[in-house]
């Protein structure tokens, strides 16, 4: 191979692993960046027809969120509105843009990307859900790194042995793939399945920081476990819904 092409291969395996590095060091504000960009442009695209006819992007569940939201809004219960049957302290936070745009609405004084987007219940919902789904993930790193941590384990020691010698651009990316970091990254902050669930309006990552996330980092911790319990029963005071 000619020292170039050598040269090249090199500048672009280290600029992937430096890429990759970053992704793992800055997991969790890459991947809650990923989430609102996904969460308020694809909406655009699929919903309004811009980019596919016919095809939406927003969880049905969804709209029967914000439809709750408007109830409690306006003094109403969230149940009035047919097939919701979540917890009325979602629709009750839901709701909260809506009384907060009607008041800013009167004064005008909120920035215009302010009220057309978190203030929008079509995006303050997505928002919401993105920022504890990433905070899901930013968990489920943490009580990795602290379990390889008592285990002992070099957390910057490459798993895979590479001869550096013949080593390829592909090898030496996939070789920075190995580092347990970005691995813990990998699980749920880039996982394309809870990004997809979250930006699409499903409250499952709001749900779920709770009962199961929440209370796992305190019963690892042990000054939280006195408070665990009490953390349990709002997890599933907020998990419980009507039946009927």
């Amino acid at each position: 191979m000619p020292p170039s092409s050598q040269s090249d291969d090199d500048a672009q395996a280290f600029l992937g692993a430096r890429a990759l590095h970053t992704m793992a060091t800055h997991s969790f504000l890459i991947g809650l960046a990923i989430r609102l960009v996904i969460a308020i442009s694809l909406p655009l695209l699929l919903d309004d027809g811009i980019l596919l006819q016919g095809v939406r992007y927003t969880d049905i569940d969804y709209d029967v969120f914000t439809d709750a939201a408007d109830y409690v809004a306006s003094g109403r219960s969230p149940y009035e509105r047919h097939t919701y049957r979540y917890t009325p302290f979602l629709a009750a936070l839901l709701a909260w843009p809506v009384r907060v745009r009607g008041q800013l609405g009167q004064v005008n004084e909120a920035p215009l990307m302010f009220r057309s987007r978190v203030l929008d219940k079509r995006y303050f919902g997505r928002i919401l859900f993105c920022l504890a789904d990433a905070i899901c993930g930013m968990i489920i790193v943490s009580l990795r790194r602290r379990a390889r941590g008592r285990n002992g384990d070099d957390s910057d020691k490459s798993t895979i042995a590479v001869d550096e010698e013949g080593c390829g651009k592909l090898s030496k990316i996939l070789r920075a793939l190995q580092d347990p970091n970005i691995v813990d990254a990998l699980w749920w902050m880039y996982n394309p399945l809870a990004i997809n669930i979250c930006t699409r309006g499903s409250a499952e990552s709001f749900v779920v920081i709770l009962p199961v996330l929440l209370t796992v980092a305190i019963l690892t911790n042990e000054k939280g476990e006195d408070i665990a319990p009490t953390r349990s029963r709002f997890s599933v005071a907020l998990r419980s819904f009507v039946a009927g």
